[in-house]
């Protein structure tokens, strides 16, 4: 029997949908305010979010994580808040020495582009099997007192390891979007949890049929669960029958697209709509004030062909 999923072991299908997901303002903020310290939180200026367009990761950190950095108001400060996509199924030893690198990078860029040095914070998310143990970097070091520990490098960061939270847990979580998030890459690797409970990633969609951002959204989830599992028709044909009615047809009307273009390109167009949809205001503004095409596909580190593309949509070429 034919079976469907993991078209290309190469492709980082986890690492695309948490950054599809992420890209979106109000996922990103319903993470920040459900992990974050409450004292952070509330100092927190929510309206003023903005993505970083940049990527940070060099080429040494790729093996460990990719990232996805958004800008926030925070008291009279702008602060960088860099969710940290971990690649690796089991705790990295030394977390820190990464995390170091990678703020390094970002505080150098600063400097060569002339811009002020901002405060990071960094949040790991990890859904690994294995727990991971969370210490300061202080502990490194044996045999180490007060007078010493003034010379090390000391920063915490923030992790959510999806893997220690149930189905309850997540449910009750007092969020949006991220609930069919949390459980998907919660749930991903549990067959059995697929088969019996696909309809459960689908609740609390409302509205997708009028709002191009959810049924995005929608497509891109469904696609994910396909592609990270391994099920034959039968089973998939079971499986949309728990989806709740109305996305049950969307659902269904989309799989025979998915299947027949490729599910590596469905998944790569929802995460390519729901990035450049942050990308497209700034390229919009940008071009009002007078940039250049090659000026603005610079900042946004795009092809000045696609800056082209979208221009002309916008009546701005």
């Amino acid at each position: 029997m034919a079976k469907r999923g993991k078209t290309n072991k190469g492709h980082q299908p986890h690492d695309e949908f948490v950054k599809f997901s992420l890209s979106d303002k109000s996922i990103a903020t319903d993470l920040i305010k459900q992990f974050l310290p409450e004292k952070l939180v509330q100092n927190l200026d929510f309206s003023s979010l903005e993505l970083d367009t940049s990527t940070y990761v060099t080429p040494e950190l790729k093996t460990y994580f990719s990232d996805l950095v958004w800008l926030c108001r925070y008291k009279s400060n702008i602060i960088q808040i860099a969710f940290l996509i971990e690649h690796k199924s089991s705790p990295v030893k030394y977390p820190h020495l990464q995390l170091l690198r990678y703020m390094l990078e970002i505080w150098e860029v600063n400097q060569r582009n002339k811009k002020p040095f901002l405060p990071i914070i960094p949040i790991i998310l990890y859904h690994g099997k294995e727990e991971w143990d969370v210490r300061p970097m202080s502990e490194y070091f044996n045999g180490i007192d007060a007078d010493l520990v003034q010379y090390l490098p000391q920063f915490n960061y923030e992790l959510v390891n999806i893997g220690q939270y149930s189905e309850d847990d997540i449910l009750e979580f007092e969020v949006g979007l991220l609930k069919n998030v949390l459980l998907a890459l919660r749930f991903y690797r549990d067959l059995e949890y697929l088969r019996n409970k696909f309809g459960a990633f689908f609740i609390h969609i409302e509205g997708f049929e009028s709002s191009p951002q959810l049924l995005n959204f929608v497509r891109t989830l469904f696609v994910y669960l396909l592609k990270t599992s391994e099920f034959s028709d039968e089973e998939i044909n079971e499986m949309f029958n728990q989806i709740p009615s109305p996305i049950n047809e969307m659902t269904m009307s989309s799989y025979d697209v998915v299947i027949e273009k490729g599910i590596e390109r469905g998944i790569e167009r929802g995460i390519e709509t729901g990035i450049e949809k942050e990308k497209i205001e700034v390229i919009k503004n940008a071009r009002l004030e007078g940039a250049t095409i090659e000026f603005i596909a610079k900042i946004v580190n795009l092809p000045i062909s696609r800056v082209r593309q979208i221009l002309d949509e916008l009546g701005l070429d």
